[in-house]
């Protein structure tokens, strides 16, 4: 499901950045989150290493889950996924859009 909004774009000067999905509305009152796998592919312009760009393992807390993001390619957007596994056995999915900025010259 598409979470609702695309995170801010990314700053090409910054070698990374966390990001992170609130399912608080995905999931029961009492049910948390207990594991995320997060995907990224390119939706806009090339990198052929795009699945590189997640940085060490997810990280869950309560009904949110967050990833580390590195060296997006400048001007190039992407599609990022998080599929998440609930204390009660169920699995919820959303994803966003993170554009990162080309560059400023002069």
């Amino acid at each position: 499901m598409y979470a609702g909004r695309r995170f801010s774009p990314s700053d090409p000067d910054v070698e990374s950045e966390t990001y992170a999905f609130d399912f608080r509305n995905d999931v029961a009152t009492a049910e948390t989150l207990v594991s995320a796998v997060f995907s990224i592919a390119v939706t806009k312009g090339t990198d052929a290493s795009a699945a590189a760009r997640l940085s060490g393992s997810a990280t869950v807390s309560g009904k949110v889950a967050a990833q580390r993001i590195a060296g997006l390619e400048e001007g190039v957007s992407y599609r990022l996924q998080c599929v998440a596994t609930t204390s009660l056995g169920n699995e919820v999915s959303l994803y966003s859009f993170v554009d990162c900025l080309a560059l400023r010259t002069g």
